[in-house]
């Protein structure tokens, strides 16, 4: 998926032509090699942050309404900081 993702985003002008995708780093595992259980979790943590980030972007939205409703949105500078630690390799 990963290999998948970055051809798409060259095709796409997203990154520049000649840009080369990192190595696989040796502390994080292959999905293949992970036992079912390991599996579960991650796809349980993958859903759960996807809920996270599906109720967080509503929720900014709302913000931005908020502040286009009152005629403001061109004259205000919304600083918006999600931080949730993001997905860490070290949960292994």
């Amino acid at each position: 998926m990963r290999d998948v993702i970055f051809a798409n985003q060259k095709k796409l002008g997203v990154i520049p032509a000649d840009a080369q995708l990192t190595p696989w780093p040796d502390s994080i595992p292959k999905w293949d090699s992970l036992s079912l259980a390991y599996k579960k979790l991650f796809e349980r943590q993958a859903e759960t942050f996807a809920g996270y980030a599906a109720y967080t972007d509503n929720e900014i939205n709302r913000v931005i309404q908020e502040v286009a409703d009152m005629g403001k949105l061109d004259n205000t500078l919304i600083i918006y900081i999600c931080g949730d630690n993001g997905t860490s390799p070290k949960a292994l």
